[in-house]
């Protein structure tokens, strides 16, 4: 979507809503803000980031619990945002228009999903293309889908869906790929991602992941992947 600035706007008006203010006896100051706040797509300065933010919230233990995100963490003070997406147009697709969604940012440090999904991925018969190919373990490959989860500054989800080539087969292959834990990668075989759709691979049978049938002389069911 082409951005095209508003030279006739001074400021940028965002709606807050109904804010509670509270002075006690020595004069200090207390903002209530408990309205749900959304942000219109937006330049940041002049530095051409694009932002958007669909919820934000300003959050304490004080909240109800009725008007606070089921994901709060214990005690938090802070900010929630969600339904939020980054643009850098001076970037390459593959790292624009990134999503960030149940995000805290406050005591506990940071949590939150950052994502990019919907990446298109497509197959020439030689090559991948698309906004993020390349190699993958050794193979041609490229990526479809991306989900990093962080809970309080601590990164416990990593989801990343894409496709190989694999030369022996002449087939395309789905990878989701994962973190096991410990730091590791765990590679898992799905039906491939891109298009056009691959022939001669269907879903698996009970305990497999997927079947293959490589030129009528060869029918194989896979149950694991593991590269070395």
């Amino acid at each position: 979507t082409l951005f095209r600035s508003d030279p006739d706007a001074e400021t940028l008006d965002i709606s807050l809503g109904r804010i509670g203010v509270k002075i006690d006896a020595d004069g200090n100051l207390e903002l209530d803000l408990t309205s749900i706040v959304s942000i219109p797509r937006c330049m940041v300065g002049t530095t051409g980031v694009l932002l958007e933010i669909g919820k934000l919230q300003w959050l304490t233990p004080a909240t109800p619990a009725s008007k606070r995100p089921p994901n709060t963490p214990a005690g938090f003070t802070g900010l929630y945002l969600d339904d939020v997406v980054v643009e850098i147009p001076q970037l390459p697709a593959a790292v624009n228009g990134i999503r960030m969604d149940d995000v805290f940012l406050g005591t506990g440090g940071f949590s939150g999903i950052i994502s990019k999904p919907g990446l298109e991925l497509k197959w020439n018969g030689t090559d991948f293309t698309g906004a993020m190919h390349g190699e993958l373990f050794g193979f041609k490959g490229g990526i479809s889908s991306m989900s990093i989860e962080f809970r309080q500054n601590a990164l416990v989800g990593c989801e990343i869906r894409g496709d190989i080539f694999v030369p022996y087969f002449n087939k395309r292959v789905g990878l989701t790929l994962g973190l096991d834990g410990a730091g590791g990668l765990t590679a898992t075989a799905a039906l491939p991602h891109s298009l056009p759709a691959e022939t001669g691979i269907t879903p698996g049978s009970p305990g497999y992941l997927i079947h293959l049938d490589v030129a009528n002389v060869l029918s194989l069911d896979i149950a694991s992947v593991r590269f070395e």
